[in-house]
């Protein structure tokens, strides 16, 4: 039979697989099984007619036998397995995934996402592009960072931040009058910012310490704008402004002014630095509750100059000497500049001492005003009428008019009858009565202005 080898291992079972001397006749099939597998066996090894030829191997001996150069193959192979082995633990990281060059090490706080060299390359170029053109890096933008050094830092350009700004040291923002840092979110300074551009907020502006916005001895103008409805400004103690600050150490008198303008950049309201107030509206308590206390001292005078002064309350009190140590003081209108020294100016106006003395010239009871008096008269008549009897009554003020008519109201009356007023002006009246029996005749009451 043809052998099996190598796709199988022969059997050689032809009948019998043990032959036993005396008993088994060996055929010729058997030995020629025996040699079709020797011969399978030597063409595996050693090719189809090929004899073994170990002159091409440097490491086998020639005409050396089959079973010597597999022993001396498989202790070279022993040797090299070794030397590979050796190798391995002084050289090769005990990382696996170091052993090839196209991969780097992430750390767990780290920010690359991927093991591999060329890929964790374009994540780097992906977060330079976004540096440059101001986008996120690791959820936000560079602008957002922290800003902290020792000593004093300069940016030249704008500066535009989006998260909160906390600066520690002395920070110089912008080397240029038009550079620009745009801050829309909390600024927090605690030491010195010294800011030569504009600064636009749109957020909070917390200054802990020392703080100076322009610099000093520009030429021009330097300003805040603040772009809402309502602005408020808080303080747990005193609020500060200072004008010409610098006056006590440079010796210069600037005459500083604190000053509001309307959107029409007209000045409203003004105070200079010696106290002087200046406005061109009207000064007004709307509370109910408020009240305005001015404390002026004993030797300093209020000034107002104005073509009219209004004022509007439910009560003026004016109080003369409230501490009670002196003996002159008075409440005093004069005109044309007269300073009320001589009660016998023609220019005096009214004057009132705390005695309550009045010194004025005419009074005029003004128009509308109806004046209420008494008026009264007692005579002997000697005749039961026909006669009558008459007495004048002078007005205790002025009229602005002559009264239209006068209204008597009689209130005690003997013996009187036909009872009038004629003789109506400005300063009084006229009535009369006739008797109506011959006695006494009386008669009083009062009287009241109608049509003044």
């Amino acid at each position: 039979m043809a052998s099996l080898f190598p796709q199988a291992i022969d059997s050689f079972a032809n009948p019998v697989y043990t032959k036993i001397d005396g008993e088994d006749v060996v055929k010729a099939a058997h030995m020629n099984d025996v040699q079709d597998a020797v011969r399978a066996v030597q063409e595996t090894l050693a090719g189809a007619g090929k004899p073994i030829d170990w002159a091409s191997n440097r490491f086998i001996a020639d005409d050396t036998s089959f079973k010597v150069a597999v022993e001396t193959l498989d202790a070279e192979l022993g040797s090299v397995n070794d030397d590979l082995i050796n190798h391995s633990g002084y050289v090769l990281p005990t990382d696996p995934a170091q052993h090839h060059a196209n991969v780097i090490e992430v750390t767990p706080i780290g920010n690359l996402s991927s093991d591999r060299v060329q890929a964790a390359l374009v994540e780097h170029q992906a977060d330079i592009d976004n540096i440059m053109t101001g986008g996120l890096v690791n959820s936000v933008t560079l602008d957002d960072r922290y800003v902290g050094k020792a000593g004093s830092q300069t940016m030249e350009g704008p500066l535009e931040v989006t998260l909160d700004l906390t600066v520690d040291g002395s920070i110089l923002i912008g080397t240029d009058p038009a550079d620009t840092a745009v801050i829309n979110a909390q600024l927090f300074i605690q030491d010195i910012a010294e800011i030569s551009g504009n600064l636009i907020t749109n957020a909070d502006i917390y200054m802990q310490l020392g703080q100076k916005i322009a610099e000093e001895g520009e030429t021009d103008s330097s300003y805040i704008l603040f772009e809402t409805d309502k602005l408020e400004f808080y303080s747990h103690k005193d609020f500060v402004f200072r004008l010409d600050a610098d006056d006590a150490t440079d010796g210069q008198a600037d005459d500083g002014r604190f000053l509001i303008y309307n959107g029409l950049n007209t000045e409203v309201f003004s105070v200079d630095e010696d106290g002087d107030l200046d406005t061109i509206g009207t000064l007004t308590a709307n509370e109910t509750t408020a009240s305005v206390s001015v404390n002026i001292g004993a030797a300093n005078n209020v000034q107002m100059f104005t073509d009219k002064t209004e004022y509007e309350s439910d009560s003026l009190h004016l109080q003369l000497d409230k501490d009670n140590l002196s003996a002159t003081a008075r409440f005093v209108m004069t005109m044309n500049g007269d300073t009320g020294a001589s009660l016998a100016s023609q220019d005096l106006l009214l004057n009132i001492d705390e005695s309550a003395t009045l010194t004025t010239g005419l009074h005029i009871l003004r128009e509308g005003i109806q004046e209420t008096g008494y008026f009264g008269m007692q005579v002997y008549s000697s005749n039961a009428g026909g006669v009558f009897y008459g007495s004048g009554v002078n007005f205790k003020h002025t009229m602005a008019n002559t009264p239209s008519s006068i209204t008597l109201n009689i209130t005690d009356n003997v013996n009187a009858q036909n009872i009038s007023v004629t003789e109506i002006n400005q300063y009084g009246f006229f009535f009369t009565f006739d008797s109506v029996a011959v006695g006494a005749t009386r008669i009083r009451g009062t009287y009241t202005t109608i049509g003044n």
